[in-house]
């Protein structure tokens, strides 16, 4: 009786040692063993952050900056092209008028239908010169150029002749027009949209 509890106290011995061993083996190692700890990730994380930013910074300080725009140049250039539409209009070349319009201009004059394309405004000019008086000539009182450089506007008078279909009297004509303009590829401006009126609006017609 004695040997047979003692073979049993044995076999609890050697049962609960190998589930002792077993759960030695799978518990889970302890976090600083494993892995890093989680104050050295932050810091590292931190570091890394760091070390990110003042590369952005300094390849930000080493950027060129943008360069100034030559507004006493950019308004020659626009200005040169005044006087070239000046030149076609007094030598009566559509074609040479409308040659700095853009594709997709607008142009606006009371009492005519609104120019929406450079076709149609060549074709306007084509039927403004079938009148043998007809002739304008524009003056700039001002030129303001974008900050970019690639937009500007400007504002003057005009003068213009035509005959009067009604009593077929040539009538000299004064007003104001309003211009923009766009910088292109080629570094040339584009007129994107021309306004005039008169000075004094002519009574309506019966």
């Amino acid at each position: 009786m004695a040997a047979e509890q003692l073979g049993k106290l044995r076999s609890l011995r050697r049962r609960w040692g190998s589930n002792r061993l077993s759960a030695e083996v799978l518990k889970p190692k302890p976090a600083a063993a494993a892995h890093r700890s989680g104050k050295q990730m932050t810091l590292e994380i931190s570091w890394r952050l760091g070390a990110t930013a003042l590369l952005l910074f300094g390849m930000a300080g080493c950027a060129k900056p943008a360069p100034a725009v030559d507004v006493a140049k950019e308004t020659a250039a626009i200005n040169a092209e005044i006087a070239a539409v000046n030149a076609a209009a007094k030598a009566r070349d559509p074609a040479k008028l409308v040659a700095f319009d853009a594709d997709d201009v607008v142009a606006y004059d009371v009492g005519l239908a609104p120019v929406k394309s450079k076709a149609e405004d060549l074709a306007a000019n084509k039927e403004f010169f079938k009148d043998p008086a007809a002739n304008f000539s524009l003056t700039v009182d001002r030129t303001v150029i974008g900050q970019s450089g690639d937009i500007a506007y400007q504002t003057g008078s005009y003068v213009q002749d035509g005959t009067d279909p009604a009593t077929h009297k040539v009538e000299h004509g004064v007003g104001n027009w309003i211009g923009t303009y766009r910088k292109v590829a080629d570094g040339s401006w584009q007129i994107t949209a021309f306004a005039q009126a008169p000075a004094t609006v002519p009574p309506a017609k019966p």
